[in-house]
């Protein structure tokens, strides 16, 4: 590849740039499977087209962490792409869930509606003993047996279970680096936000840095507008 040479020769740094969650129509059209629903099991798989010139925009092509399948697969891929084209650096985007369109918020709580694929929510459920979909789409049924402290509670976990998968993602990244790509270093394009970051879109940047997980961090200059609501 003789333009890599002749960016070396120049003295620039190469990179190679992924999107690892939040997917184009290509891969998700090979793995249709692997897109993340909601807790009524909308999915994106309808956004999908044999035209990809006709495809939706948006971030409705979602891959699901809490798969692990999709996980080993994305890390092998980005392990191969490091082979071939040895990076100075891996910049890693939309290593978080979707941003929603019209983000719902309860109260004073704003809701991630992605994530609830049926692996993930088995998964969740062998540890905490409920489906998490229960607790959104059977609220009011599920709320009075489980007693208010316990449903926060188990929302809460589902939250923290949502945000460990994107966590273990990127330790799974870092590892991988350090067995067979030593001198490649790792960044991550971060959601400028750190609380809407973390609490909506499980992306935990502030604990990345504090862990060194990250060699850097790019944050995009947008932002929340002074009336606090999310552009």
């Amino acid at each position: 590849m003789a333009w890599l040479e002749e960016c070396r020769g120049q003295g620039l740094q190469v990179a190679i740039y992924a999107s690892t969650l939040v997917q184009g129509g290509d891969l998700a059209r090979v793995h249709p499977e692997w897109l993340s629903t909601d807790a009524l099991d909308s999915s994106g798989v309808s956004q999908l087209s044999d035209d990809p010139s006709n495809e939706a925009g948006g971030e409705s092509l979602f891959f699901d962490p809490g798969i692990p399948r999709m996980s080993e697969f994305m890390l092998g891929l980005l392990s191969e792409s490091l082979k071939q084209l040895k990076p100075n650096w891996l910049i890693l985007d939309t290593l978080r869930y979707p941003i929603p369109d019209g983000t719902e918020k309860s109260g004073t709580h704003w809701e991630q509606s992605a994530g609830y694929h049926l692996i993930s929510r088995k998964a969740f459920e062998r540890e905490q003993g409920v489906d998490p979909a229960v607790l959104v789409k059977e609220a009011s049924k599920t709320r009075e047996p489980l007693g208010e402290e316990r449903f926060k509670q188990l929302r809460r976990a589902w939250d923290d279970w949502r945000r460990q998968r994107v966590n273990s993602f990127l330790s799974g990244v870092r590892e991988m680096l350090q067995r067979e790509h030593a001198g490649c270093r790792l960044a991550c394009v971060g959601y400028p936000d750190p609380v809407y970051a973390r609490d909506v879109l499980f992306q935990d940047w502030p604990a990345w840095i504090r862990s060194n997980l990250l060699d850097a961090l790019i944050l995009p200059n947008y932002s929340t507008r002074q009336d606090g609501e999310v552009l």
